[in-house]
């Protein structure tokens, strides 16, 4: 984040903006009213060397992400509840996340749907205390690096800014360690971790299982509703034995389980490497259509499949090595790469550019290779997520011939023992074709 910050100041001051008017908040939206962060002014000797350091100067913060159409189900639902009783009762909507309830079955219930209510209303306080500052303090332009909820807030805040009449531009650009912004080819960092996942995590699971008898390696990655990481990090690796994403669900147990291909791929090669993304498996770890509860900024309170998988393996394979890696972090707080340092000036240099020409209540993105400005509503939307049925994915099954482990359905065949085509074999048939 810190190449984008650089990025920005600079472009800002080629367009002649004096270093004293750029001001940095700090920890996202909580900076705008927090007294104990006050914002900070941005300038060349400020930034200088930021691009080195991993993380961002600016420190950031969690943004509770609305559900479109929220407001309009939470009143229908009050409606509907103040008809039926007198008694006061919650919403069947929560501002705050993108998972809802659509049940009042017990009073613990109902009491979460008006703790809900009650976080919308304070979120609409929130948007409007933000444009007052932006007001008070006259910004004319409002950059928002942020996911799925700071994008969220920058189209709020551009459209509360022309309803106010506030003369200000707000323009985001795509942050998410997951890749999962929708319509974005990629968001800046995830060749950085790609890389520092294969390079490190990856390789010492490896080592270490190779070198165990009956080693098994499991590295646990990011990739909390889209495997994107654990895709690609399996695919340049070259070392993995089973990549598992939250979008192709899997069994453990029974002749086509994950299991059961554990033991055949120890017993064949002497070893394993697993890579699995953290959202991968929930529906084992929340079993019976579990709903798991969300976090303040609205993602889903996840379940550790690491260490759930770690136990199961030692059940199935008792002699088993199971050598565990958690690297979560530690691949998120290093320098970028030569690619994403270059993906991230660019990135600054055209959000900035946006706002100079006016735009706002976009969102600076590379779509099929092209640099576009897209509707920050729209990305925001639903993530993106690996298709299952895609190229991606199921070369990369291809190539380490992993089957879907799924005990129902047609039997499911290797992708590596597709019959291989003999040469000449689809040749024309010269003697009826008439060339």
């Amino acid at each position: 984040m810190n190449d984008v910050i650089e990025s920005m100041v600079k472009r800002l001051h080629d367009y002649g903006v004096p270093e004293d008017n750029i001001l940095g908040i700090k920890y996202g939206i909580r900076g705008f009213n927090a007294k104990d962060a006050k914002p900070v002014v941005l300038t060349r000797k400020t930034i200088e060397g930021i691009h080195l350091t991993g993380g961002t100067i600016l420190g950031t913060s969690y943004v509770h992400r609305h559900h479109h159409h929220t407001r309009h189900q939470q009143r229908q639902q009050q409606q509907q509840q103040q008809q039926a009783s007198a008694s006061p009762s919650g919403s069947n909507g929560s501002s705050n996340t993108s998972m809802m309830c659509d049940t009042d079955e017990d009073e613990t219930t109902r009491l979460a749907e008006a703790a809900a209510a009650a976080a919308f209303d304070d979120q609409d306080a929130q948007l409007e205390a933000i444009l007052d500052k932006l007001d008070f303090w006259r910004i004319n332009i409002l950059c928002v690096i942020g996911g799925q909820g700071g994008n969220q807030l920058g189209a709020q805040l551009a459209a509360g800014c022309q309803r106010r009449g506030i003369p200000c531009c707000v323009v985001g650009v795509p942050k998410s360690i997951d890749n999962d912004v929708m319509l974005v080819d990629k968001t800046f960092g995830f060749d950085t971790v790609v890389q520092e996942v294969v390079q490190r995590p990856l390789l010492a699971a490896k080592v270490e299982a190779a070198s165990a008898r009956k080693g098994v390696g499991l590295v646990k990655v990011f990739g909390r509703r889209s495997g994107f990481i654990a895709l690609q990090a399996s695919l340049a690796s070259g070392g993995v034995d089973v990549c598992l994403i939250p979008e192709e669900p899997f069994e453990l147990d029974g002749p086509q389980g994950l299991l059961e291909y554990l033991k055949q791929l120890v017993e064949k090669q002497g070893h394993a490497v697993i890579c699995v993304a953290e959202g991968a498996g929930q529906d084992i770890l929340y079993p019976g259509g579990e709903e798991p509860p969300v976090d303040e900024s609205g993602n889903p309170v996840l379940r550790d499949i690491g260490t759930a998988l770690k136990k199961a393996i030692k059940g199935a394979i008792p002699d088993a090595d199971v050598k565990y890696i958690d690297p979560t972090y530690m691949v998120q707080a290093v320098p970028c790469n030569s690619q994403d340092h270059i993906y991230c000036r660019v990135l600054g240099f055209h959000a900035v550019d946006a706002a100079m020409a006016g735009y706002t209540g976009v969102t600076v993105g590379q779509v099929n290779g092209h640099f576009v400005l897209l509707p920050s509503s729209i990305i925001t939307m639903s993530a993106r997520r690996v298709d299952p049925k895609g190229k991606s994915w199921n070369r990369l099954r291809a190539s380490i011939g992993q089957p879907r482990f799924q005990n129902s359905g047609p039997t499911d065949m290797p992708l590596h023992a597709v019959p291989v085509v003999q040469p000449g074999s689809l040749a024309p048939d010269r003697t009826t074709s008439g060339t």
